[in-house]
């Protein structure tokens, strides 16, 4: 539906516009023929058939598209509030044996790092400039680096405790947080 919409007021312009155009000529210097008016009618109304076509068929196209980040980064967002919950929590229990494998399962939603594949990051790297990725990749890593240290801890990792991996982990959501939100409002004030 916002296709037709699209390409309608597409036409509509343009055919305001060559009605303009014509307009404009006749003030300027009057047609004495009028055999040649059916004619440009008719190929003005193609041309803006077609136009309206290509015009109104890219802007719903980039439409579309800025919609579908605005949906990933919502999404993103979305998985990084829970996730900030649950290792808050673990923080505040001090235990993260039970949270644990709530942790891992969005941790493996979030992106795609080593065998974990979902693409809710990922989707987003083909779209954004590769400074903001670069800045939602660097607290995604810090997340997965948390969660290694969770799942495997070396013996350095015991003597520091659980609670350096799990605030490593709250470092990369905030920064991943932030980074979202404002990707979010930069798109938000674009419509």
């Amino acid at each position: 539906m916002n296709l037709f919409l699209f390409i309608v007021v597409a036409v509509l312009a343009i055919m305001g516009a060559f009605a303009l155009l014509e307009w404009w000529t006749e003030r300027a210097a009057p047609i004495e023929a009028d055999v040649a008016r059916p004619r440009r009618s008719i190929l003005r109304l193609s041309l803006a058939f077609v136009g309206g076509v290509l015009i109104g068929s890219y802007s719903w196209r980039r439409n579309r598209l800025s919609r579908q980040v605005l949906d990933h980064l919502f999404e993103l967002e979305l998985l990084l509030a829970q996730l900030d919950g649950l290792v808050s929590a673990a923080l505040a229990q001090g235990d993260m044996t039970r949270l644990l494998p709530l942790i891992k399962e969005l941790v493996s939603k979030i992106g795609d790092y080593d065998s974990r594949t979902k693409p809710a990051l990922t989707d987003l790297e083909d779209r954004l400039s590769p400074h903001d990725y670069y800045d939602l990749r660097l607290g995604a890593s810090m997340i997965a680096g948390g969660l290694n240290h969770l799942e495997d801890p070396t013996p350095e990792d015991l003597k520091a405790g659980i609670n350096d991996a799990l605030l490593t982990m709250q470092k990369g959501i905030r920064l991943g947080r932030t980074k979202t939100r404002e990707l979010i409002d930069a798109r938000i004030s674009d419509f």
